[in-house]
């Protein structure tokens, strides 16, 4: 059975913790088999955690191009006897946000060419969210993951962090606008309808992602405050201001995507179309060095680290008891085997294997040039190989 190790917080989120996670630890070097490992702990008054719905939908989304790969799930229990439920899902480099915050710091932020073939991943991925019937509810630069593609200075971008997310058919009880927010997205990317009313559908999606773009143009956030009812105030009526220096049809682009009516807001399908994606994207691909087919075939699933086809249903991968058991039993069988090299009569085929044990066991090192066997018959008491 494979053991896996949780080696260090990436991330901590309201339904859960995320981890880089290493096969075999006993083993850790940099070729290691990695993957990311989002936690939560069952307990009594909570058997079945949020990542239960969580896991639902990416199981739905598994293989969609631009969505985060979910390989399965697991129960493990570890410190202090805690039951957690883990989500096995793809390492990312980081995220928007960090890539955001890392332009903003040198002083440029990225250029509409960029944005916009960036803007087309996401509008990829609502592209295939939506026509599955579901309902991200909380995009933001922090649960878009940037993976790295070599041949290329662009990255790969995934939506991930399915938490909050919703089917379209859900019915949700309206509520009443009394100056609080009843929206399940992060407030800087609600729209107003969710802010107002708790409204949620694949409009809400659209107005973030609008929002996120726009970020991604000027390095800052749209609408902002630290006074939640101050920026409650913004979003339902302050109107969006075209940023200095956009061009006119990435204006027009986010018009299409910050229409205070849901209902006039494009889909993603149609954004899609729109001249600000079709005219960047033809600019980036005429671009000597920029190979677009590499990011559509980088796109969707990654290799499964888990060993398995499908979708992985296991128990114990991070069990702190099962960990320690598996490392004991290897040190027993490394130890037995000593022994037997130690105290039985070689043949030659046997030394040979004793010798490649030794060479495995000190990492490749040639011990010497030259190894003696002793012969168990008749000649001489030692010849060389």
């Amino acid at each position: 059975m494979e053991c896996w190790k949780k080696l260090r917080k990436l991330g901590q989120g309201s339904f859960g913790t995320v981890f880089q996670a290493c096969k075999d630890s006993s083993s850790f070097s940099s070729s290691s088999i990695m993957a990311a490992v989002k936690s939560a702990e069952c307990t009594l008054r909570n058997p079945i955690t949020s990542l239960k719905e969580e896991a639902k939908f990416l199981d739905k989304l598994n293989g969609t191009p631009n969505v985060v790969q979910c390989f399965g799930e697991d129960i493990s229990i570890e410190d202090n006897g805690k039951v957690v439920h883990n989500l096995l899902l793809e390492l990312a480099l980081g995220s928007l946000y960090d890539m955001i915050k890392i332009t903003k710091k040198c002083g440029k932020p990225m250029t509409e060419t960029y944005v916009a073939c960036y803007a087309s991943m996401l509008l990829k991925g609502l592209v295939a969210i939506h026509s599955k019937g579901i309902v991200h509810c909380d995009l933001k630069p922090g649960n878009i993951l940037l993976f790295p593609v070599h041949g290329t200075e662009l990255g790969i971008l995934k939506i991930a962090d399915f938490g909050r997310a919703r089917w379209v058919w859900e019915e949700e009880e309206e509520q009443v606008a009394d100056g609080t927010s009843y929206s399940r997205t992060t407030l800087n990317y609600a729209s107003p309808e969710s802010v107002s009313y708790g409204l949620h559908g694949t409009c809400t999606d659209i107005w973030s992602f609008g929002c996120i773009v726009a970020e991604m143009l000027t390095g800052k956030r749209v609408w902002d405050s630290r006074d939640e009812e101050e920026l409650i105030h913004m979003i339902l009526y302050d109107g969006f201001y075209r940023p200095h220096g956009l061009s006119d049809n990435g204006a027009d682009f986010l018009s299409k995507c910050l229409d205070r009516d849901p209902a006039q807001r494009w889909l993603a399908s149609d954004l899609l179309k729109h001249p600000f994606i079709i005219d960047n994207l033809k600019i980036i691909s005429e671009t000597p060095g920029y190979d677009m087919s590499i990011l559509d075939r980088n796109s969707s699933t990654q290799k499964n680290p888990f060993g398995e086809c499908g979708w992985v249903s296991t128990r114990h991968l991070f069990s702190k008891w099962m960990v320690e058991a598996l490392q004991k039993q290897e040190r027993d069988r490394k130890r037995q085997k000593r022994r037997e090299l130690r105290f039985q009569p070689y043949t030659a085929q046997q030394s040979r294997q004793a010798f490649q044990f030794l060479v495995e066991q000190h990492q490749g090192i040639t011990l010497c040039n030259t190894f003696l066997v002793r012969e168990p018959k008749h000649g001489s008491n030692f010849h060389q190989v």
